[in-house]
């Protein structure tokens, strides 16, 4: 059909034309026709079916040129004496050897102006074998999306699980192949994505037309979407808390819903802070979350279940920005989870500019360890993909000949540290390698201050806490009402989905008064907005137990704490969740097996040896998860209560099960948490414990009557100076915990009078 083609002006495109009715012809004389053709190994012929205007000679220029090498095979003008109203055959190929079954791009302009032309009707090839010539058919319009499906990294210990707090990706779009209607995709993580896209806009040219053809007017996009727990588009009334919805997002961006491939929450930069040839850094966290949801059946009876969820956040700029750009932190639904690995992708959206060549690249792929804070160069990619329009070919819709090859993934041989793809221009296929020499270089990612985003989110939980108050003051909108819901937030001081004391302060002093409905919505809605409730999350798996944070841990009905540095219960209902002394940094390492709990308040860390005990230097514990729950022992002993609920040392049939409930409101210092990462490797930490019998005054094989009735005392000391032990000349063997460091032997010192 001659109304399907591309438009170009000068080798820019122009947009295109799909139609397959008669319709009327270019009237912009600067217009050149493109037609991209899959032309077989043959001698092939072809004319132009056109409609005249006139009683007079019609010519047009002819180039053919090979879409995969650019190499031109044929470059000619043809004129042709033409009869108004009638059809005319136009020889714009003569018969001619093609040298390969490929795509082929036939180019037409008309010198003299298109208002000579009524109609382009179609193109007639003919061929000496049995091989068709195949137009770009109407499904064949857009490139192949391509697809890199990214592994993890090759380093030694990089985890293979979902055990990745933080994911980071550089993109560049290479001026040259910046084209309207490309979507870099860079991070396509649990739940969601995000990426940059190059969009026209609808305006007028210097001739006054409406075009989106100026390159000026294109959009630099950003988005980072998040998608529903269910699907709005198939169940409009989806529950409120099954749907993805932004928490906070930055002052530029505007928050959509979305639908057609799936249904969520969208946040989008419509005037992106990037520029084509530029790298564009873009920086994603997770961090799992656990709400108190209540649900009501058709007889309004109440069931309260604790729903799990993952805040996901995002930030991106240009590689020079001294600052980065705040997208959004959105709440996934249903699932509990940190990143595992990601996908990214190259795609022509729209049904148009198919015959644009795309490339883009994807440089320092980096994940962040949840449990060692290490950044991994992800260097691997495990498949490579493209979209192959197998079901049109199915349906008959297509045959194999429109089937696209244009598209290609790998190592880049142009961009250090970097992946490609490629995708467009009816080019071939072209694959490398699917994997990345590893770098020493980690500047990229360990120069970036955590810290600072982090604070960033302490805004999206405040407006968190505000949109919660703002739909329970919707629902308590009565005095009547107000006065049950009072109450109960003062009940959950300092306890989780409840606020601090010191917030609450103003509340439980209004609360004494004989005040009124507007009083106290005002009283709460500032309260609200100056104060973020005490959220949690609740650890499932091993891999994601953070190194950088503080946990709650209790079996359901008390918590393991210290008390004047022992180690004891206190009942979870009753547990301040902003006191550090109820609340364990767990250090763990990507390349060990063991873990160690460190109290925040006390400094001390667990000890489950023949009894529980607070130390002064920390234990290799042993973790076994099972059904969102965790056993805790330290060699054949497993942490547990006694009947008097106080932490005893027990076998296995009588451990407690806890959960681990990550405090969103108490975030140990990073230098902190760097330095018991340091304390507890395996060449920082004991090579094992061992429980002996300290006799007073003696060491095995020594006779008493060697010593000197002068002594006090003997104190045993490990290699780092530590008292672990001490014997008195009147007193009971001490029992101690004696540290042996690489098979060295302990230090006695001998106190004499």
């Amino acid at each position: 059909y001659g109304n399907c083609h591309y438009r170009e002006i000068e080798g820019r495109y122009a947009g295109v034309r799909k139609t397959e009715s008669y319709t009327t012809f270019e009237t912009d004389d600067r217009i050149t026709l493109v037609y991209c053709l899959r032309i077989p190994r043959d001698s092939v012929s072809g004319v132009a079916v056109l409609q005249s205007k006139v009683n007079d000679d019609i010519t047009l220029n002819i180039r053919v040129k090979r879409c995969d090498t650019d190499e031109v095979l044929l470059e000619q003008s043809v004129t042709e004496t033409c009869t108004k109203n009638q059809l005319s055959n136009i020889e714009i190929i003569p018969k001619m050897k093609f040298p390969a079954d490929t795509w082929y791009r036939v180019e037409l302009q008309a010198p003299d102006g298109y208002n000579r032309i009524s109609r382009l009707i179609r193109l007639e090839f003919e061929r000496k074998g049995s091989n068709p010539v195949v137009d770009a058919h109407l499904r064949g319009f857009p490139t192949p999306a391509t697809h890199l499906w990214f592994g993890h990294s090759t380093a030694a210990n990089a985890p293979q699980n979902e055990s990745y707090e933080w994911c980071y990706q550089e993109v560049l779009m290479p001026k040259q192949w910046a084209t309207i209607n490309t979507y870099l995709m860079t991070l396509g993580i649990t739940g969601g994505y995000m990426g940059i896209q190059m969009c026209g806009q609808t305006v007028k040219n210097e001739n006054g037309q409406y075009t989106d053809t100026i390159p000026s007017s294109y959009q630099h996009r950003v988005l980072f979407s998040i998608w529903d727990n269910g699907d709005t588009d198939i169940t409009p009334d989806l529950a409120a808390y099954l749907r993805a919805g932004a928490l906070a997002f930055g002052d530029d961006v505007t928050i959509n819903r979305f639908g057609n491939e799936g249904t969520g929450c969208q946040s989008m930069v419509y005037n992106g802070k990037w520029e084509p040839g530029q790298w564009v850094q873009f920086l994603t966290c997770a961090r799992p979350e656990e709400r108190t949801i209540v649900l009501k059946d058709e007889n309004g009876n109440e069931d309260i279940i604790r729903y799990p969820c993952s805040l996901l956040s995002t930030w991106y700029k240009n590689l020079d920005d001294p600052e980065w750009h705040y997208m959004a932190t959105i709440r996934h639904s249903g699932e509990s989870h940190y990143y595992n690995t990601w996908y990214s992708f190259i795609e022509n959206w729209a049904d148009t500019g198919g015959e644009l060549f795309r490339r883009a690249y994807y440089r320092n792929n980096y994940q962040r360890s949840v449990g060692s804070g290490k950044w991994y160069f992800v260097n691997k990619v495990d498949l490579f993909s493209q979209t192959d329009y197998q079901s049109f070919i199915s349906s008959g819709e297509i045959t194999t000949s429109h089937r696209r090859l244009d598209y290609g993934h790998g190592r880049a041989s142009d961009v250090p540290r970097a992946f490609f793809m490629q995708a467009g221009g009816y080019g071939q296929s072209k694959d490398s390698a699917s994997t990345l020499p590893l770098v020493e270089d980690h500047s990229c990612v360990e120069s970036i201050n955590l810290d600072s985003l982090i604070a960033t989110l302490q805004t999206a939980y405040l407006a968190d806490s505000i949109a919660s108050m703002k739909t329970l003051l919707s629902t308590h909108n009565s005095l009547k009402l107000l006065k049950q819901l009072v109450p109960e937030l003062i009940a959950k001081t300092n306890r989780f989905e409840g606020y601090t004391y010191e917030a609450m302060a103003p509340i439980r002093e209004l609360a004494e008064t004989d005040y009124t409905f507007q009083q106290m919505r005002t009283a709460l809605l500032d309260m609200a907005e100056n104060n973020p409730m005490l959220r949690y999350g609740n650890t499932v798996k091993a891999e994601h137990i953070c190194s950088f944070r503080a946990y709650l841990v209790g079996n359901g009905e008390d918590i393991i704490a210290v008390r004047n540095r022992e180690v004891v219960s206190v009942p979870q209902a009753e547990a301040d969740v902003t006191d550090p002394n109820n609340h364990w940094i767990i250090l763990r390492h990507d390349d060990t097996n063991y873990y160690c709990l460190y109290n925040l308040g006390s400094g001390l860390w667990l000890n489950v040896g023949s009894k529980v005990t607070a130390s002064t230097v920390p234990h290799k514990l042993n973790f076994n998860f099972s059904a969102r729950k965790v056993s805790i022992r330290e060699g054949s002993r497993y942490l547990g209560f006694n009947a008097n609920k106080v932490p005893i040392a027990s076998s296995a049939t009588n451990s407690a099960r806890f959960e681990l409930l990550d405090n969103y409101y108490l975030t140990p210092p990073t230098q902190l948490c760097e330095a018991l990462l340091e304390q507890t490797t395996p060449d920082g930490i004991a090579t094992g414990i061992d429980e002996i019998e300290v006799e007073p005054f003696l060491q095995p094989g020594e006779n008493a009557s060697s010593l000197s009735d002068d002594i006090v005392a003997v104190y045993y000391y490990d290699l780092q100076g530590r008292r672990i032990g001490y014997a008195l000349p009147e007193g009971e063997p001490v029992i101690a915990h004696i540290i042996l460091r690489n098979g060295a032997s302990l230090v006695r010192k001998i106190v004499a009078k």
